[in-house]
């Protein structure tokens, strides 16, 4: 009889321990599900905040939008007479700009052309005396001088450059003539290169001359020029 009921004890114990080992695996089966969902329920708000962010965002750009389509009309003929404004003062700059641009021009003109005729003048006068000085100095044989000594001289020069004479170390035997147009010649190119020279320092600025020093001491003072007056 006692090991009947022992029996039915132990079964009884067997079927609520089984019983108890298929609960808590369901238990944690829905446990695990619940854990997915969660996770589910997490990565819906997370779109569902973005999709809130953005959407405060366009509301934001079309409150915007409806400001400025809603802009005072006195604010827009304001906007529209400051652009015509400067839409004037941009067209009488580009007149100026073109004036001075044409004066410039006219004026590099008158430049180049008084620099040709001042030139032109110079090398005229230039030939001219070349021409004398052959007259002087070419043809038959020069007063106290044999055909054979005239003969010792030799051109070295181009038909465009000063006339130019050697006869080695024998100076003594060049007449005076001869010096003289060659004394003339130099002092006309001298005269040529330093009008160039002026000419080049005029074109500068007063303070970039190389005689601005000159200049300026040239210029009498406060005292002398009250002195001179009086």
């Amino acid at each position: 009889m006692l090991q009947k009921e022992h029996a039915s004890a132990l079964e009884k114990l067997r079927v609520i321990w089984l019983h108890k080992k298929k609960i808590e695996a369901e238990l944690q089966s829905r446990h695990a599900e619940s854990t997915k969902f969660l996770s589910k329920i997490k990565l819906k708000e997370s779109e569902i905040y973005g999709l809130k962010t953005k959407q405060e965002t366009c509301q934001k750009e079309l409150t915007d939008c409806q400001t400025l389509k809603e802009e005072p009309k006195e604010q827009k003929k304001e906007n529209n007479k400051n652009d015509e404004n400067s839409k004037k003062t941009i067209e009488k700059y580009e007149q100026e700009i073109a004036g001075l641009k044409e004066k410039i021009e006219g004026l590099e003109e008158k430049v180049k052309n008084n620099y040709s005729d001042e030139n032109s003048s110079l090398k005229e006068e230039l030939k001219q005396c070349e021409t004398r000085i052959r007259q002087l100095t070419g043809g038959g044989a020069i007063e106290h001088y044999s055909q054979n000594e005239t003969a010792h001289f030799s051109r070295n020069q181009k038909a465009d450059e000063p006339l130019f004479f050697d006869r080695g170390n024998i100076q003594h035997h060049i007449p005076q003539k001869l010096l003289l147009g060659r004394e003339l010649v130099q002092t006309l190119e001298e005269a040529k290169v330093k009008k160039l020279e002026e000419r080049e320092q005029m074109d500068k600025h007063p303070q970039d001359r190389d005689n601005k020093d000159k200049e300026v001491n040239e210029q009498p003072d406060n005292e002398e020029q009250d002195y001179k007056e009086h």
